[in-house]
């Protein structure tokens, strides 16, 4: 079965399981595993998909994307960045890096970490990232006067991780996103190499991952046209920053949309 399709189902019922047949079936029918993208959220979800595609195709299995969209995400970070004039070197902060990093903006902001927590702020700031919005779109967007520090903050929070050449977690996908968007052979480079995408756990996807997939699984004479802006309008998303009434372009049954959607995003298969 081609074109879009989304699968519900409760905990322990056999999702995964599904995702790792529908992999070996594709293969057992000719599909390059290279043109197969497994996405999860987790490197524990990653490595029991991995696991179990390997248990099923043994070395045919190897060729798979099956990873996290972290993972995913820097790879393509790694592979393409040379060819635009970018360092692919960069560092990746762990909690411990952002943490540093956020307690040395805030001395430099003269604001006290008992009113302004480290943690909470780098909370907003993965937020904003996470919906794909720049400190400008943060500062925007602020409610308060604590939000509107965090928009400060986020903005020495980024110039310093420039400076170090590295990024955090939420950059990894924030980045990639910017890229398959701005620059059209790269995105269409995916878009051909992508066949079949397999999303696990798809309910938990934020704004950020969303639109990655969406730029990866469009057919490419339909994404140029339907790209939007990354600003808080272009996303109806829900407080939690998951996405709203710009939902996912997949097959659900009873939908009256769900012909024109489908055409939307070619083979996905997402359960949740």
């Amino acid at each position: 079965m081609d074109g879009p399709l989304l699968i519900l189902a409760g905990a322990g019922s056999g999702k995964t399981t599904v995702l790792t047949r529908r992999v070996a079936y594709l293969i057992s029918r000719g599909v390059e595993p290279w043109s197969i993208l497994a996405i999860t959220f987790t490197n524990k979800a990653a490595n029991e998909l991995k696991s179990r595609i390997r248990a099923l195709l043994g070395n045919k299995a190897e060729g798979v994307w099956a990873m996290t969209f972290h993972a995913a995400c820097l790879r393509i970070l790694r592979t393409e960045y040379p060819a635009i004039g970018k360092d692919a070197r960069f560092a990746i902060m762990d909690t411990h890096d952002q943490l540093r990093i956020m307690r040395q903006v805030l001395k430099e902001m003269n604001l006290s970490e008992r009113q302004y927590s480290p943690s909470g702020m780098l909370r907003i700031i993965s937020g904003a990232k996470d919906k794909l919005w720049d400190p400008d779109t943060l500062a925007k967007q602020a409610v308060s006067f604590y939000e509107t520090k965090a928009a400060q903050a986020y903005a020495l929070y980024q110039k310093k991780l420039t400076e170090l050449n590295g990024m955090d977690f939420d950059d990894l996908i924030m980045q990639t996103v910017l890229l398959l968007r701005e620059h059209k052979h790269i995105r269409e480079k995916y878009q051909a190499k992508f066949k079949y995408i397999l999303v696990d756990e798809y309910q938990d996807t934020n704004v950020a991952q969303y639109l990655w997939l969406r730029l990866l699984g469009q057919p490419r004479s339909q994404t140029q046209q339907s790209l939007p802006s990354l600003t808080q309008q272009s996303f109806a998303s829900n407080e939690d920053g998951s996405p709203g009434h710009d939902a996912p372009a997949v097959h659900r049954p009873g939908d009256d949309h769900s012909k024109s959607g489908a055409k939307e995003i070619r083979n996905i298969c997402c359960v949740g």
